[in-house]
């Protein structure tokens, strides 16, 4: 477990170069590609982890879409519902936990 961060597994985390953000409410609403009139938001940081994925995996500009989700069940139910036609889903118990309700 030293070797792994982030949630669930390493409570040992040091997120104090977050800390100043870490007292906004800035979680996106809906599609970050699409402009909101909410004025409280994170579209231009999800976008941005978007972007650098799909410099990472060479993807085209406006070859791709995402979503950055609130949790890995959220991921998992996300990731089945648009593979859903054309996917085969292959499980193993040493995933997360939610996938026998995702599937």
């Amino acid at each position: 477990m030293a070797r792994c961060t982030g949630y669930p597994y390493n409570l040992d985390f040091d997120y104090g170069a977050l800390a100043q953000l870490q007292h906004f409410s800035i979680n996106n609403l809906g599609d970050p590609f699409i402009e909101s009139n909410y004025g409280v938001h994170s579209r231009q940081f999800e976008v941005g982890v978007l972007d650098w994925f799909a410099r990472l995996w060479e993807l085209e500009k406006d070859k791709y879409w995402g979503y950055i989700t609130n949790c890995g069940t959220e991921g998992n139910l996300h990731g089945i519902l648009v593979g859903f036609d054309s996917a085969l889903v292959i499980s193993c118990i040493l995933i997360n936990y939610s996938r026998s309700s995702c599937m």
